[in-house]
Protein backbone atom coordinates (compact mmCIF):
# COMPACT_ATOMS: atom_id res chain seq x y z
CA UNK A 1 0.00 0.00 0.00
CA UNK A 2 1.33 3.41 -0.96
CA UNK A 3 1.38 6.24 1.61
CA UNK A 4 -1.00 9.14 1.06
CA UNK A 5 0.74 12.13 -0.46
CA UNK A 6 1.03 15.34 1.51
CA UNK A 7 -1.26 17.24 -0.86
CA UNK A 8 -4.02 14.66 -0.39
CA UNK A 9 -3.58 14.78 3.40
CA UNK A 10 -3.74 18.58 3.29
CA UNK A 11 -6.86 18.45 1.13
CA UNK A 12 -8.55 15.99 3.48
CA UNK A 13 -7.63 18.08 6.51
CA UNK A 14 -9.05 21.18 4.82
CA UNK A 15 -12.28 19.33 3.95
CA UNK A 16 -12.67 18.19 7.57
CA UNK A 17 -12.14 21.76 8.77
CA UNK A 18 -14.66 23.12 6.26
CA UNK A 19 -17.20 20.49 7.32
CA UNK A 20 -16.70 21.35 10.99
CA UNK A 21 -17.15 25.06 10.28
CA UNK A 22 -20.38 24.24 8.43
CA UNK A 23 -21.62 22.30 11.49
CA UNK A 24 -20.75 25.23 13.77
CA UNK A 25 -22.54 27.73 11.50
CA UNK A 26 -25.62 25.52 11.34
CA UNK A 27 -25.67 25.24 15.14
CA UNK A 28 -25.30 28.99 15.56
CA UNK A 29 -28.13 29.63 13.09
CA UNK A 30 -30.36 27.01 14.71
CA UNK A 31 -29.80 28.47 18.15
CA UNK A 32 -30.42 31.99 16.93
CA UNK A 33 -33.72 30.92 15.37
CA UNK A 34 -34.66 28.91 18.43
CA UNK A 35 -34.10 31.95 20.62
CA UNK A 36 -36.50 33.99 18.48
CA UNK A 37 -39.42 31.57 18.72
CA UNK A 38 -42.35 32.50 20.92
CA UNK A 39 -43.83 30.39 23.70
CA UNK A 40 -46.75 29.28 21.51
CA UNK A 41 -44.47 28.01 18.73
CA UNK A 42 -42.25 26.22 21.25
CA UNK A 43 -45.28 24.59 22.86
CA UNK A 44 -46.48 23.41 19.42
CA UNK A 45 -43.12 21.65 19.01
CA UNK A 46 -43.25 20.13 22.47
CA UNK A 47 -40.49 22.36 23.84
CA UNK A 48 -40.46 24.62 26.88
CA UNK A 49 -39.11 28.15 27.24
CA UNK A 50 -36.52 27.34 29.91
CA UNK A 51 -34.86 24.51 28.00
CA UNK A 52 -34.85 26.39 24.71
CA UNK A 53 -33.43 29.53 26.34
CA UNK A 54 -30.58 27.44 27.77
CA UNK A 55 -29.99 25.84 24.38
CA UNK A 56 -30.05 29.20 22.59
CA UNK A 57 -27.34 30.51 24.92
CA UNK A 58 -24.94 27.62 24.28
CA UNK A 59 -21.81 28.44 22.28
CA UNK A 60 -21.70 27.13 18.72
CA UNK A 61 -19.06 24.51 19.44
CA UNK A 62 -21.26 22.63 21.92
CA UNK A 63 -23.55 19.95 20.44
CA UNK A 64 -27.26 20.71 20.28
CA UNK A 65 -28.23 17.58 22.19
CA UNK A 66 -26.03 15.61 24.60
CA UNK A 67 -25.91 12.69 22.13
CA UNK A 68 -25.56 14.78 18.96
CA UNK A 69 -22.42 14.99 16.85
Amino acid sequence: MQPISRSIRDYLALRRLMNQIAVWRRRADDRRHLGRLGAHALKDMGLNCTTTAQEARKPFWRPILPDAD
